[in-house]
């Protein structure tokens, strides 16, 4: 059994998120989500609300006794074969990314463009709503280096900074979208995107800055992790990148250079890993970084008709890997020898994940939150 707690969050509208949230301009974006949920969509959930749609039958519980969805809670339950336990199931808002300061302090942002800006905490058991102070801004990174202090990056280049009690906004460029950030320390804070050209952004705790010198032909900047403010690696469209304090350069280009990298993570300077999928295609990427460097790492079937978009761990040999085909999810465990798929009622995509060194696992996606303890 794996000690610990498994969290799945998201929304229906964001069902073709991977497609959309890399690819596709942002005047498109709106209309191709009322296309797709034409087709496609079995539910929409307001954004920003809890959802009590039950999907089996089984009886939901309102733990406020009110008639506000946002803190009731699904009772529905499924066994899961690879990590025996009970599934809890209830819905939430779109999100895209999560990162937690403790298994008791998780924050998970999210939202769409023109329609909400979503940001919920996780403490003492249960989940409230957060107001950055904004609208209709779609969030995509988050991290911090503690409870008090959290770094979220989104749309438009809008970067917020939450100190426990209140946010602070700031504008990079309103040319780019930011997807990921990453910091060795509270001021020394990495920020990565792009739309029309590859935008890394570095806060030195008195400002942001765009770096230059960003190698590569790619446009679009994924996720950011490393080990210290010389040591950062970057996945992208095609790419990862490398910063050593003083310079970019590439890695494995020709290796990486036919996947849309979508998430970095790793458990030391010779242990990382980078996810995404076929560019072109429909099936998973993933590469892994030791002593002697990049590799291309084999998933058999269970890399088949997926993308992964997110990996997280907390040791060498207890990684996830999280995403979906489209219409569910697909978990992906390390165990330290071999890769192997999570059994549970992951019927949306997820987007992200992330690993408490206690072992409580989270991962945000599109149509619920799923947790398993």
């Amino acid at each position: 059994m794996h000690e610990g707690l498994v969290v799945i969050v998201g929304n229906c509208s964001s069902r073709y998120n991977i497609f959309m949230k890399r690819l596709i301009p942002v005047a498109t974006c709106a209309v191709l989500v009322a296309f797709f949920c034409v087709l496609g969509c079995d539910r929409m959930v307001p954004l920003g609300k809890m959802s009590d749609t039950d999907t089996d039958g089984d009886t939901d519980t309102d733990t406020d006794s009110d008639t506000d969805a946002d803190t009731d809670a699904d009772t529905d339950t499924d066994t899961d074969t690879d990590f025996p336990c009970v599934w809890n199931v209830h819905t939430s808002a779109s999100l895209s990314s999560v990162w937690g300061a403790s298994a008791n302090d998780v924050f998970v942002v999210g939202g769409d463009t023109l329609v909400e800006t979503t940001v919920f905490h996780y403490h003492d058991g249960s989940w409230s709503a957060l107001d950055p102070g904004i609208e209709a801004v779609g969030l995509r990174g988050v991290w911090g280096t503690g409870a008090t202090d959290v770094f979220v990056v989104g749309e438009f280049d809008l970067v917020l900074r939450y100190n426990g009690l209140s946010w602070e906004q700031t504008v990079i460029s309103i040319a780019d979208f930011l997807n990921g950030v990453w910091g060795a320390s509270s001021d020394d804070v990495f920020a990565v995107g792009g739309l029309l050209s590859p935008m890394v952004a570095h806060y030195d705790g008195s400002g942001w800055t765009e770096m230059t010198g960003i190698p590569g032909t790619t446009s679009l900047l994924a996720d950011v992790w490393g080990t210290s403010g010389s040591n950062v690696y970057v996945a992208g469209s095609g790419a990862i990148i490398h910063y050593n304090g003083s310079s970019w350069s590439s890695e494995a280009l020709t290796l990486v250079m036919f996947s849309s990298l979508e998430a970095i993570w790793g458990s030391s300077s010779t242990d990382i890993y980078a996810v995404g999928g076929v560019l072109m295609g429909s099936d998973a990427s993933m590469f892994h970084k030791d002593a002697g460097g990049w590799s291309e790492v084999s998933l058999g079937s269970d890399g088949s008709d997926v993308v992964l978009t997110g990996i997280g761990g907390r040791s060498s040999s207890d990684i996830f890997a999280v995403g979906g085909n489209g219409t569910e999810g697909v978990v992906l465990h390390y165990d330290g020898s071999s890769w192997s798929k999570v059994t549970g009622p992951f019927d949306f995509p997820l987007n992200d994940v992330w690993v408490a060194q206690t072992g409580e696992v989270f991962a945000v996606g599109t149509e619920g939150v799923v947790y398993c303890e």
